[in-house]
């Protein structure tokens, strides 16, 4: 909605500027209004304000109301590093049309600007994650990363190309993962039923969808 527009833009052109943050914190001393919280998810994710926001959503504080995508934007702005894939699948599991459209974006801003927070996520790929799981996590890393000769390698080796239906395509970054496919598990070529998000072109660049997921299959990444 266009108070997420406003507070991406103002952390897109004016992150890390300390005469921006004293505004926000003028504008709402008690750090409680969605759009300032937002906005200092956009462009100062490691401030101290944030981190105090962040405190007080972990500890339920009551006077902490905050909508889906607020609450997402603070929870994987400011989950340790070490805690972000477990977040993420308690998340997967609850997934609804409520909560996974406002997953990418924190996610994608995250992975973007903390390569500690990248690494973990490819370490998952590389593991003996469900496929659901790995098949959300490349997808994700595909959106935030690009297509890089890592994910390609992986993507061309866990998807059989004799089954899907752009096997003359060259492996690219909107096939990377398919909706529908198999992929590796440990006990063999398994069903997918679809990862946590699918990509489309638009005219701003990329419009993220929702899609729903074979609950049976997601384990904690």
């Amino acid at each position: 909605d266009s108070v997420e527009e406003a507070a991406d833009i103002l952390g897109e052109h004016f992150g890390g500027d300390s005469e921006t943050l004293s505004l926000l914190k003028a504008l709402d001393p008690s750090l409680r209004n969605q759009g300032v919280i937002l906005a200092l998810c956009a462009g100062w994710p490691e401030s101290a304000e944030l981190a105090g926001v962040f405190e007080a959503f972990t500890k339920r504080d009551r006077h902490l109301a905050l909508n889906y995508p607020t609450m997402f934007a603070l929870k994987y702005t400011c989950t340790p590093t070490g805690d972000l894939t477990k977040a993420l699948g308690g998340d997967l599991r609850r997934g609804t049309k409520f909560v996974l459209p406002n997953l990418v974006k924190p996610l994608r801003r995250r992975i973007v600007r903390d390569r500690s927070a990248q690494a973990t996520f490819e370490d998952v790929i590389k593991d003996s994650a469900s496929p659901t799981a790995k098949a959300t996590t490349a997808r994700l890393l595909a959106i935030a990363t690009g297509l890089n000769e890592q994910l390609r390698a992986w993507s061309e080796l866990e998807v059989r190309p004799d089954e899907l239906p752009w096997t003359r395509e060259p492996v690219s970054e909107r096939h990377a993962v398919p909706r529908r496919s198999q992929m590796h598990s440990g006990d063999g070529m398994k069903s997918l039923r679809v990862c946590l998000f699918t990509t489309s072109e638009s005219a701003s660049g990329h419009a993220f969808q929702a899609c729903s997921i074979d609950h049976s299959d997601i384990s904690p990444l």
